[in-house]
């Protein structure tokens, strides 16, 4: 039987391309990378190649058959703002800003109040679970074009032209985790997840 296993975090980007079906596989960085903290190489390749999963080296996606929540940035009514995510009424309004297209805060009606970190997110405030079909690592630099369409990258305007969504994927990867040394240069260790969006 399918449960809620934990959550993940999506850009609001990153939840238009999963509503819209042009995202269905996501990955981040496997942490910590194998050969820190003791982990070793065996370990990475065991889980790869659909073995046992580690006790030390559990799944952040969980595994087939799971579900996960999504969180995402978020708003509530103005005046629930001084309150804790967890002391906000389930039944107020929420506002998801993946909905706000091109509109920046400040240009909306004045009863909806500031905006919420994907991070702090509640349960109860997600609308979106994704059904978890298949899960392992490899090189993020073993991305095919197709995987990294399927993350719902944009394709980038290449001379390479059988790479534009590797080259889409990269860019997006590169700003999230560059400076934090697991760009694609360095060709860390990732996790990866292929999912469905549940009705």
């Amino acid at each position: 039987m399918s449960r809620i296993k934990r959550s993940i975090l999506l850009n609001a980007s990153e939840v238009l391309a999963t509503l819209d079906g042009r995202k269905t596989q996501h990955r981040i960085p496997v942490n910590p990378q194998p050969g820190d903290g003791g982990l070793q190489l065996a370990d990475v390749w065991e889980e790869r190649t659909g073995s046992r999963c580690p006790r030390a080296f559990n799944s952040p996606f969980g595994g087939p058959g799971d579900v996960l929540w999504v969180k995402e940035t978020w708003r509530t009514t103005k005046d629930q703002d001084h309150l804790k995510p967890r002391e906000c009424c389930h039944a107020i309004s929420i506002q998801y800003k993946a909905d706000m297209g091109s509109q920046f805060p400040g240009e909306t009606p004045q009863e909806w109040g500031k905006w919420r970190p994907s991070v702090f997110m509640m349960l109860p405030f997600s609308r979106v679970r994704l059904l978890v079909k298949r899960v392992w690592v490899e090189r993020v630099r073993d991305l095919s074009e197709t995987d990294a369409k399927a993350e719902g990258s944009d394709p980038c305007e290449s001379w390479k032209r059988s790479y534009q969504y590797r080259d889409g994927f990269s860019d997006r990867w590169n700003s999230a985790y560059g400076k934090k040394g697991l760009g694609t240069s360095t060709n860390p260790w990732i996790w990866a997840s292929e999912f469905e969006v549940l009705p």
